[in-house]
């Protein structure tokens, strides 16, 4: 559940990144060209995604523990989709791997 937490939470980090007016507009996912058009709805999708994932943080680590989770992912997630957009390093393939291992990690080892 924290795996998913966290790829919603960064799905919902890129959202709003892509409705930002100074964010450099890269078509990586497909979706992006939605986010372009309906801004105020890809907007409200941002901030409902957000809250979903903070939501589900809390339940899994408890109230407290799971808000601090949520703000420390969110700065590091947050960070990490400001430098490498741009860069174009983040690609659908890498995501999707890296969102796998975590989920096996999640449900196998630990």
């Amino acid at each position: 559940m924290i795996s998913i937490a966290l790829l919603i939470l960064y799905l919902a980090f890129y959202i709003l990144y892509n409705t930002s007016r100074k964010a450099i507009k890269n078509v990586v996912f497909g979706f992006e060209t939605w986010t372009y058009k309906n801004n105020k709805k890809a907007k409200l999708l941002g901030i409902t995604l957000l809250f979903a994932s903070c939501i589900l943080l809390g339940l899994s680590f408890g109230i407290g523990a799971g808000i601090l989770h949520f703000c420390v992912t969110l700065m590091t997630l947050g960070s990490l989709v400001v430098i490498l957009t741009p860069v174009k390093i983040i690609k659908p393939r890498s995501i999707l791997i890296l969102f796998l291992l975590v989920l096996y990690t999640e449900f196998f080892i630990l």
